[in-house]
């Protein structure tokens, strides 16, 4: 029993390590990603199973702010 609380407690310490977020592009687009990086002005974004590299330029200012903090 102690095992399996053990295990449980790990798994949702690991879930909250890379957390998605709803972001919104300058088209009111909303994008449900995980920030994997940022560098300078582009991002690094996992959305599902793809990533991608884009300006951070390309969301909406409350988003930018997020990413840049």
């Amino acid at each position: 029993m102690r095992r399996w609380f053990i295990l449980l407690v790990v798994f949702l310490a690991v879930q909250q390590v890379g957390f998605s977020r709803i972001f919104t592009n300058l088209q009111g687009k909303k994008i449900n990603g995980e920030i994997q990086s940022v560098s300078g002005d582009r991002v690094e974004m996992k959305v599902a199973t793809k990533r991608f590299i884009f300006p951070i330029a390309m969301l909406v200012e409350v988003d930018q702010t997020f990413i840049k903090k």
